[in-house]
């Protein structure tokens, strides 16, 4: 159920963390915000929240708030966690696949391959 980088992944990583990662991920969210506003209606309350996406297999983690087409997505310090409202954690690849749907957010949780602290309300929605 677990996928991980392969450890060579892992370790070139960190090099391009500095690149524009967070401003092509932010144009790629507002996106899916105009084809599938949807989505985004509904987090509710919760679309103005911070969720801090950390890939326990990268040296970053990702700072994300879902607000429709003002959705922004910053490389973010692990440190900065606690600036965050939701914290969900995982390898990379596991999270990838949360997010398209292929993998069950329920199962990966009970079976401790995620962690999600915080306002998990925010994630549930």
């Amino acid at each position: 159920m677990e996928a991980r980088l392969p450890g060579f992944v892992s370790a070139i990583l960190p090099a391009f963390a500095g690149l524009p990662l967070g401003p092509a991920l932010t144009l790629s969210l507002r996106a899916l915000a105009r084809r599938r506003p949807a989505l985004f209606d509904r987090l509710g309350e919760h679309r103005r929240e911070r969720y801090f996406i950390d890939p326990v297999d990268l040296a970053f983690a990702f700072t994300v708030v879902p607000d429709g087409a003002r959705s922004e997505v910053r490389v973010s310090r692990k440190a900065e966690a606690s600036t965050c409202g939701v914290v969900v954690r995982g390898p990379l690849l596991t999270l990838l696949a949360l997010l398209d749907g292929t993998q069950d957010g329920d199962a990966l949780f009970f079976n401790w391959v995620i962690s999600i602290s915080g306002r998990t309300e925010a994630v549930v929605a």
